[in-house]
């Protein structure tokens, strides 16, 4: 994986709802990575069929230097 990538762990239905709620709310747009798939992170339906027992990585799309170190310090919890 490339260094925009963030590797997450979301073990748990609370620790998925958490993390979609705080990807929603960021203005970027935000992708989840398992495998070969790619899915828009701020849809609950859409993380939850992902596959989440193997490693799932997240990126967030943005020019926006503040909101990319919001977007790390957030994903801290999910380390």
């Amino acid at each position: 994986m490339d260094r925009n990538f963030i590797k997450i762990n979301l073990n748990n239905f609370s620790n998925i709802k958490k993390f979609v709620q705080i990807a929603q709310s960021f203005y970027s747009d935000i992708d989840i990575v398992r495998g070969n798939v790619c899915l828009d992170a701020k849809s609950l339906l859409g993380v939850m069929v992902l596959d989440l027992s193997e490693d799932v990585y997240v990126r967030i799309i943005s020019d926006d230097v503040a909101e990319k170190r919001r977007f790390g310090a957030e994903m801290e919890e999910f380390r």
